[in-house]
């Protein structure tokens, strides 16, 4: 019987679940603009997370960049999904900063 590693049976999904976690932090960091003012505990902690995802998506890029397990077009969808959100997260501290 194959050794197989049991994370290999994800690997067609891979992409679309970073990317869905990529949309997460996406609504996080939406969230962390607009409750400042309300509540600024959730705003810190929707900030936060927001960075989480942020920083699993490069960790992921850093370690498939020079893999052929990741198609390059892969690369270029989660790298163009990456940038929208650290964006997204530098707004929402700059709305957060400004008020």
């Amino acid at each position: 019987m194959p050794n197989r590693n049991p994370a290999d049976r994800f690997a067609p999904y891979r992409t679309e679940l970073l990317i869905n976690d990529l949309a997460t932090g996406l609504m996080f960091a939406s969230v962390a603009a607009t409750k400042h003012d309300t509540n600024p505990e959730s705003s810190e902690w929707a900030l936060a997370h927001a960075e989480i995802s942020y920083q699993s998506a490069l960790l992921f890029l850093a370690t498939t960049k020079n893999s052929d397990s990741v198609l390059p077009e892969e690369i270029e969808k989660i790298t163009a999904h990456t940038e929208r959100l650290r964006e997204k997260i530098e707004e929402a501290k700059r709305i957060r900063k400004d008020r």
